[in-house]
């Protein structure tokens, strides 16, 4: 099970669920999140640094709500565009199952939402969205 995640309030939930499934199926369990692509800020270097500081804030934030969660399994970040992250690690893992979040009123999982359409229609296994 593939579990993508944006690190937005409702994460935990999304994690929550992909979690459950892989303990009940027996399955394994990879949390994916998909920073998108920074613009170029002034020079290269600060791009750098910027993307650098980015990618390990947001493993630190997988980590984290894989402890609060209680979830096993392997960490993974990437930056990119999220639906080819998405379905590219998806089918590089063998994923029988994506878990994403979708999106609701009040706007949550806006950055992984504009890419759920293309994830549903790219993906190379079914996608539950919670």
């Amino acid at each position: 099970i593939l579990c993508a995640v944006d690190l937005n309030d409702r994460s935990r939930r999304v994690l929550e669920w992909a979690s459950f499934l892989a303990s009940e199926y027996q399955a394994e369990l990879a949390i994916l999140h998909a920073i998108p692509e920074m613009s170029a800020v002034t020079a290269d270097n600060i791009v750098y640094q910027t993307a650098g500081a980015s990618f390990a804030n947001a493993l630190h934030q997988v980590a984290a709500l894989q402890t609060a969660v209680g979830a096993s399994g392997s960490r993974l970040v990437e930056a990119g565009d999220p639906t080819e992250i998405v379905t590219r690690t998806a089918k590089e893992f063998g994923a029988d199952l994506l878990v994403v979040g979708r999106n609701e009123a009040s706007g949550l999982y806006r950055e992984l939402h504009q890419h759920l359409y293309s994830i549903v229609c790219k993906s190379p296994c079914p996608v539950l969205s919670i």
